[in-house]
């Protein structure tokens, strides 16, 4: 959090707009981009695995993301996100080399006037296209590679998807919604478990932090459904298995630009404890400087 609020204390020194909504009135997040306006994001993930006091493996992904308003309408806009200047902190050499070898990528999709995602096939557009540059990418590679190597760099490629249609979910998570300084507003989710995508019950806590200088922050905490993730837990133990004890943490902030209707910052710090391990996945989003 301190890290969180230097940028917004640094952001509301360039900004000097006032928040338009009294303490007690609800803040509303919606957009307000005009065709061919951009923003330079730069995202970062780290996924890693500690095993009592042992950190037993650790993956970085870093990536730029120029986010385009690509069309206006009166019933919403389309973005376009060009993906640039990917690389991974990994121990797994073919990985590397795959993530020097894509220059660039881009995919778009719809969303609300006011910002808000709309349905669309962005999973499987953006499964495809990743697939593509893989295939694309064994074509030209001159080097022998094994099976469990081509199954590991399978997974960095399915995580970045993940990542990516993560961070679209970050930055239009708040469209269209307002809310009251102080005040929590539960929101049932669904999340994913597990290695097999199963799906839990959940709720996202969300609160206003802050409204100051044309700039709101607003803070989550998820909690799943303790009953689904212990049945999930027993499913996967051998028979006869004790349950481990698990805990879960899962904390986001969201920064604004309320004139503008950009997203400044966001970030989400998921950590799952199983027994002596723990499971942890950081995302970052930023505003180039």
């Amino acid at each position: 959090m301190r890290r969180l609020c230097g940028v917004v204390l640094g952001l509301m020194a360039l900004l000097c707009l006032p928040c338009r909504s009294a303490e007690s009135e609800a803040v509303v997040f919606n957009a307000h981009w005009i065709r061919h306006e951009y923003q330079p994001y730069r995202l970062n993930r780290l996924v890693y695995t500690i095993d009592g006091r042992d950190t037993v493996s650790v993956e970085r992904l870093w990536l730029s993301a120029d986010v385009t308003v690509a069309d206006s309408s009166s019933v919403g806009y389309r973005l376009s996100w060009r993906i640039h200047h990917l690389s991974v902190e990994t121990d797994h050499y073919l990985s590397r080399q795959w993530a020097d070898y894509i220059d660039h990528f881009e995919f778009d999709y719809p969303v609300s006037r006011q910002g808000a995602l709309r349905e669309s096939d962005l999973p499987l557009r953006l499964e495809a296209l990743l697939n593509g540059e893989t295939d694309r990418f064994f074509a030209q590679y001159g080097g022998k590679t094994t099976l469990e190597s081509r199954e590991r760099l399978y997974r960095l490629r399915d995580g970045l998807a993940e990542f990516l249609l993560s961070a679209v979910g970050q930055l239009h998570q708040a469209y269209g919604l307002g809310y009251v300084p102080g005040e929590v507003v539960p929101v049932p989710v669904k999340m994913a478990y597990g290695e097999k995508g199963q799906e839990v019950d959940a709720v996202v806590y969300k609160k206003l932090e802050a409204c100051e200088e044309g700039v709101a922050t607003l803070v989550s905490s998820t909690v799943m459904d303790t009953a689904q993730v212990n049945r999930l837990l027993r499913q996967a133990l051998e028979p006869g298995a004790s349950l481990p004890a698990w805990q879960q943490e899962d904390l986001g902030a969201l920064v604004i630009h309320l004139s503008s209707g950009w997203v400044l910052y966001s970030s989400r710090r998921r950590e799952m404890r199983e027994g002596r391990y723990i499971y942890g996945d950081e995302n970052e989003i930023s505003i180039k400087q």
